[in-house]
């Protein structure tokens, strides 16, 4: 496959991913788009396993706690396989997050994410986002030790 094409691919994988599965909640494109041994590299994020399952459970978490949870695509890169993306979250705190109660505020962050493509699929995912930043919007002071 020339290398325009396989970035094309690659880039719609991982557009799909964020408008499809993260903003619109479809977990069912899980199953399409992410392999079922990916693994996904988050030092802020729980760890729950590898593949479309966990990618649905994270998924569910942050809507849950975040049903308006929108993340808007700020850049997107692609350099065969590989697609970096700069985004930004936001939404309204509404459920409960990793033991914080609802605080009902609104709550925008920036986080940046490496994916790699394999066959199709993300295979692996790594991701840096402002996670002190959604802590503080959210009413809690204190820092993760």
């Amino acid at each position: 496959m020339p290398v325009a094409a396989l970035q094309d691919d690659s880039r719609a994988v991982v557009r799909r991913f964020f408008a499809e599965l993260w903003n619109k909640g479809d977990l069912s494109l899980a199953d399409e788009l992410v392999d079922i041994d990916a693994v996904n590299h988050d030092p802020a994020g729980p760890a729950l396993g590898m593949g479309p399952e966990a990618t649905k459970r994270l998924v569910t978490i942050y809507r849950k706690a975040f049903p308006d949870l929108i993340l808007q695509t700020e850049h997107l890169i692609a350099d065969k396989d590989t697609v970096a993306i700069r985004w930004v979250l936001s939404g309204t705190h509404q459920g409960e997050f990793f033991g914080a109660a609802p605080t009902g505020k609104p709550v925008q962050l920036d986080g940046i994410s490496i994916l790699q493509i394999h066959r199709g699929k993300i295979a692996e995912v790594f991701t840096h986002w402002d996670t002190l930043g959604l802590i503080r919007q959210m009413g809690r002071e204190e820092t993760p030790t």
